[in-house]
């Protein structure tokens, strides 16, 4: 990215393979008034994003969830910062349906019942992941599938509901 982004719903929708998207460290803050992904992959492959920080803008509609892959396979996230304020189902990163992703070096932040990430699938690698749930309902991450590797990451939860699930 050259500069910051602002939506009022979703910002970027990534819609080739092998994309390399590294944001600069700018802003991108989405859904301000309706729901959206910040940055949203469906049926991609190798696809790298970097360096982001992404901000709910504070709509409560869902899904409205930092990053979110769907069926998009051997991808990374690396160098991120997500802060998402959004009511239960959005997430600071939700991968679904996906084989062989990893998140590496991510900070990320919600509150109000939202989950910091929530990773259904396969073979994927969490590391370096530091997530809080700083009010309400929130979880920190949740982990469904099998052949997770999870290294030096940290998860809390302000919530009883707990800081990590794992299934």
């Amino acid at each position: 990215l050259a500069n910051d982004i602002t939506n009022t719903s979703g910002c970027i929708s990534v819609s080739a393979d092998m994309v390399d998207l590294n944001c600069g460290y700018f802003n991108i803050t989405y859904s301000t008034t309706g729901a959206g992904y910040g940055i949203a992959a469906v049926g991609r492959s190798n696809v790298n994003i970097s360096n982001c920080n992404i901000t709910n803008g504070g709509s409560f509609s869902s899904p409205s969830d930092g990053i979110f892959f769907s069926a998009t396979n051997h991808s990374k996230i690396e160098n991120g910062t997500l802060t998402v304020f959004s009511p239960s189902g959005n997430n600071g990163i939700q991968i679904t349906g996906s084989r062989n992703d990893t998140i590496i070096n991510a900070s990320i932040s919600v509150s109000s019942g939202a989950t910091g990430v929530v990773v259904l699938g396969s073979n994927h690698t969490i590391d370096r992941l530091t997530s809080i749930g700083i009010s309400g309902s929130s979880a920190a991450f949740s982990v469904v599938g099998e052949n997770y590797t999870i290294l030096n990451s940290t998860g809390q939860s302000a919530s009883p509901f707990g800081g990590v699930i794992i299934r």
